[in-house]
């Protein structure tokens, strides 16, 4: 490997360092601008209760389930949809409706597992999706 090629894989991971922080960022920010607002249990669970309508949220939808599918395929995007319905990120109808959309992305040759830093990019996609639902009670 070149120098050059490390400097690059080194400037790509500071990237998507920094791209994984500013997320992370909004999703606490988001949290503390509506805390008891989203969800639908006591406990503000699950903090996606129903798929938003709107087509912004559809778009968010898109990128999310297309960017779970880029690295993780298919079967683990869908264990990944059933482990968030488990942990109360989202309601297993939700889940269940998530799950139908996937045949419509394309699968990669090669993914991989995710990691805790894909499924925190999945949470703030799940609080940005809640916010489109609470926008409309």
């Amino acid at each position: 490997m070149s120098p050059d090629t490390r400097r690059d894989d080194g400037d790509r991971r500071s990237l998507e360092g920094a791209a994984r922080s500013a997320a992370f960022t909004e999703l606490l920010q988001r949290q503390r601008g509506s805390r008891g607002s989203v969800g639908g249990g006591d406990d503000g669970r699950p903090y996606l209760p129903a798929v938003p309508a709107a087509p912004n949220a559809e778009h968010e939808i898109g990128e999310w389930l297309g960017s779970l599918v880029d690295v993780g395929g298919h079967f683990r995007t869908r264990d990944a949809l059933a482990y968030y319905a488990e942990v109360g990120w989202i309601a297993p109808d939700v889940a269940d409706a998530l799950g139908r959309r996937l045949p419509g992305f394309d699968a990669p040759e090669d993914d991989r597992p995710f990691t805790p830093a894909d499924h925190r990019l999945s949470l703030v996609s799940v609080v940005r999706l809640a916010a489109y639902t609470a926008d409309r009670r």
